[in-house]
C-alpha cells in the first residue's frame, strides 16, 4: 500500500502530471504577445483586453475543433455565432463544421426548415479542422450542395443524400461527389427573418466504420492535446491578419469586392468589405441600388479584432429583410455609434475604427457603393424625405425582437 505524503511515488506523480500539464498548456503563453504587433493599437488597455477575450474565444472553439471532432464519428459542432465569434462571418448565419475523410461513406439527412438557405460545403485544407494554413490557404472549396437545388426535398421537407467518392451499389436516392483532399464539411443556416423562420434539421452518420465510437488511445490524445495551441494561433491569427488586410487593401472610410475563393466561400456570393473610421460624432452613409432579383444580401460590422461586434444586442446587422429599401429602388444605410434614428443604422456598438462587411448573392448585378463620412447631426438633412424613421421606443422593442429571433435559432 502507497502512503500519501509529500515524498516518494506520491511526488513523483506529482511531478509528472505537473510537466504533461505543462507541455500543452506553455505553448499557449506566448502568443498574445506574438499576435500583439497585429493590433491596430496594442497600447490601448481596453483593445489588449478585448484581445485577449478573443483568445479566450478561440480556446473554447478549440476544444469544440481539436479535442471532440473526429471525421470517422461526425457530429456538426457550433463552429461560429455571437459566443463563439471570429473571421468577420455573418451574423445571419448559423455555422456547424465537421472535419471528414476523403475516403468515408457519409448519409446526411434531416429537414429542410424554412431559412434562406441550407448550404452544404465541402472543402479543402487544414486551416479550417487545425487552425494551420496549407498550401490550401483558409480552406479552399470544392462542392456548395443547395438543399434546395441538389436534393430531392419530401413534401415535410425532409432529405436523405449520400456523401463519398463513388455512388454506392445499389443506392438510387440522392448521391453527392466527395471528392480526392477533402477535409471538411461547412454547414451555414443563413435566415433573413429571424423570429419566423425555422433553422433545418439535419445529422451526419459515417456508414463505413462502425456505429460506436471507441475510447480515445493515449497516442491520439497526446496528439489533439499539442495540436490544441496551434489551433488557437492560427484561428486568432486569421481574423487579426484578415482585418488587417481588408482596411489596408480596401481602405478607410470606402466599400469594395473581394476575392475569398481561398476562404471558404459560397462561390455564387459577392463579399464586401471596407474598414471604417469615424469620430463618436461621425457617421458613414452608404448608399446602393438594389438589384430586382437577388437571393440574398446584408450588411453587418466588425470590431478591431477581427471578430462581429455584438449582434445579439445592438442593431449591428442588416439584410433583405430587415432593411428598407427607397421607393427609387436605392437602401441608404447609416453606421455610426449614436443612433441617428433612421431605420437603417447600423450600431457600432462604440467602436471608431472595424470593418464594414456585406453579402450578395445570385443577383442581377452586384451593386456599386457611394460612401460618405458626416457629422451623425446632418444624417437626416442628407436623406430623402420619405426615409423610415424609428423613435427609442422602436428602436428598444426592435433589438429585443431580434434577440429573441436570434436565440430562438439552432445556434448550439
Amino acid at each position: 500500500m502507497v502512503e500519501s505524503g509529500h515524498n516518494g511515488p506520491v511526488d513523483e506523480v506529482a511531478g509528472l502530471v505537473r510537466a504533461e500539464w505543462a507541455s500543452y498548456i506553455e505553448p499557449l503563453l506566448p502568443i498574445a504577445e506574438e499576435l500583439s504587433v497585429l493590433l491596430s493599437d496594442p497600447k490601448d488597455p481596453q483593445l489588449r483586453h478585448e484581445f485577449y477575450r478573443g483568445l479566450i474565444t478561440e480556446m473554447s472553439t478549440g476544444y469544440l475543433g481539436v479535442m471532440y471532432a473526429d471525421p470517422r464519428h461526425p457530429d456538426p459542432y457550433p463552429f461560429t455565432n455571437n459566443a463563439f465569434n471570429c473571421y468577420l462571418n455573418n451574423p445571419d448565419d448559423v455555422y456547424y463544421l465537421t472535419p471528414i475523410d476523403d475516403d468515408g461513406v457519409y448519409r446526411i439527412a434531416g429537414f429542410r426548415g424554412t431559412v434562406r438557405r441550407i448550404d452544404f460545403q465541402v472543402g479543402y485544407g487544414g486551416f479550417m479542422t487545425t487552425g494551420v494554413v496549407d498550401e490550401h490557404r483558409y480552406g479552399k472549396v470544392h462542392a456548395n450542395y443547395d438543399l434546395d437545388e441538389h436534393v430531392t426535398l419530401g413534401r415535410d421537407g425532409s432529405f436523405e443524400v449520400i456523401l463519398s467518392r463513388r455512388r454506392p451499389d445499389g443506392w438510387d436516392g440522392d448521391w453527392w461527389e466527395l471528392h480526392e483532399g477533402a477535409r471538411n464539411i461547412f454547414i451555414r443556416q443563413i435566415s433573413y427573418d429571424w423570429v419566423n423562420e425555422v433553422d433545418g434539421r439535419f445529422g451526419i452518420d459515417r456508414l463505413d466504420v462502425p456505429a460506436a465510437k471507441p475510447r480515445q488511445t493515449l497516442d491520439e490524445l497526446r496528439t489533439r492535446l499539442a495540436a490544441y495551441s496551434r489551433w488557437v494561433e492560427g484561428s486568432m491569427r486569421c481574423s487579426l491578419d484578415f482585418l488587417k488586410w481588408t482596411r489596408g487593401n480596401i481602405g478607410v472610410n470606402v466599400l469594395g469586392y473581394l476575392d475569398l475563393g481561398e476562404h471558404s466561400a459560397i462561390a455564387t456570393q459577392g463579399y464586401v468589405y471596407g474598414g471604417f473610421d469615424l469620430e463618436p460624432d461621425e457617421a458613414l452613409l452608404i448608399e446602393f441600388e438594389v438589384p430586382r432579383r437577388c437571393r440574398y444580401w446584408s450588411y453587418h460590422l466588425g470590431d478591431d479584432v477581427g471578430f462581429m461586434v455584438d449582434w445579439l444586442h445592438h442593431q449591428s446587422v442588416l439584410n433583405g429583410h430587415s432593411a428598407v429599401v427607397d421607393p427609387d429602388g436605392h437602401c441608404r444605410i447609416v453606421v455610426s455609434a449614436q443612433d441617428p434614428g433612421v431605420s437603417n443604422w447600423l450600431d457600432t456598438t462604440g467602436y471608431q475604427t472595424g470593418v464594414i462587411a456585406g453579402r450578395w448573392e445570385l443577383c442581377d448585378f452586384f451593386p456599386e457603393h457611394q460612401v460618405r463620412k458626416v457629422k451623425t447631426d446632418q444624417v437626416r438633412a442628407l436623406l430623402p424625405t420619405d426615409t423610415t424613421m424609428v423613435t427609442p421606443r422602436q428602436r428598444d422593442a426592435s433589438i429585443r425582437e431580434r434577440r429573441l429571433g436570434q436565440q430562438m435559432r439552432k445556434r448550439w
